[in-house]
């Protein structure tokens, strides 16, 4: 199928619903969204961002950036402080994470007189373990990527052919994946994260997780970029930094970053 007539496909699928709005965060999938539901809604659509400490400050300004470059129109909602079922991070955290975030957006919404939000879920997010689906489906969330069965490498051949900037942004999810679930999630340690990875980039890494494990700080970096962290300079720069924000020990994942890696945590721990 060409990359026009998947375009097409995904505009059709929300044609089928009325004026929607999109849970908007600027990565790929949502922009990618964003785009379709301006190009069939216009100024009528709306995209909506929660922003909350588990939101880096390069993200949102990179939401912000990319609603006014698609046009439409967008509402960003700041929570100050997580709710106690997100910060004792059980492993079904993201459920409640997403019940959280969706209301607001739902609520939102509704004050523009919209009942319909869309989610940028694609068809390759059936295939990891994520609790979050089962909010989106207790709220009515509609996914219409998924429905027009578009993947991660269909959403960004469309998005290159659009001319969204986003098109080769590596995946991410929010700070609360990088620990270990169980482990409570506090102010302070999403700052190491946070300032740590943004560290990272600075470095010259794209795709990063830098994973917070107490007294360790265990890096995450695509298998290409590897040889880059294997300079004795570089690795001497990340060890230092790290430790400075607080990490006692700092490593990096052999295998590389994978999506889900802290998954195999929680396989552990139910045998």
């Amino acid at each position: 199928m060409s990359v026009d007539l998947k375009y097409q496909t995904l505009l059709t699928t929300i044609k089928k619903y009325p004026v929607s709005a999109v849970a908007f965060s600027g990565g790929v999938d949502s922009t990618l969204l964003a785009k379709a539901v301006y190009d069939v809604f216009e100024k009528k659509g709306l995209a909506v961002t929660v922003f909350s400490p588990l939101v880096p400050q390069w993200e949102r300004l990179l939401a912000q950036k990319m609603a006014a470059f698609i046009g439409v129109q967008h509402r960003i909602i700041e929570i100050s402080e997580l709710d106690a079922d997100i910060v004792s991070n059980p492993p079904d955290r993201c459920y409640y994470c997403k019940n959280s975030i969706f209301k607001r957006i739902i609520s939102e919404s509704e004050k523009e007189g919209i009942s319909i939000v869309f989610d940028g879920s694609n068809t390759d997010d059936m295939d990891d373990y994520r609790p979050g689906m089962r909010a989106l489906r207790e709220l009515g969330i509609k996914s219409p990527l998924k429905e027009a069965g578009l993947d991660k490498n269909s959403i960004r051949q469309i998005s290159k052919h659009l001319k969204l900037k986003t098109w080769d942004h590596p995946s991410y999810a929010c700070l609360a994946s990088r620990f270990p679930y169980n482990s409570p999630i506090t102010g302070e340690k999403l700052n190491m994260v946070e300032t740590g990875e943004d560290f990272l980039h600075s470095m010259g890494f794209r795709q990063i997780r830098l994973r917070h494990h107490d007294k360790i700080g265990r890096i995450e970096i695509s298998r290409d970029e590897i040889d880059l962290m294997m300079d004795t300079e570089t690795m001497d720069k990340v060890s230092m930094k790290l430790k400075e924000l607080g990490f006692i020990y700092v490593c990096l994942e052999l295998e590389g970053y994978k999506m889900g890696n802290l998954n195999k945590l929680l396989e552990v721990s139910d045998d």
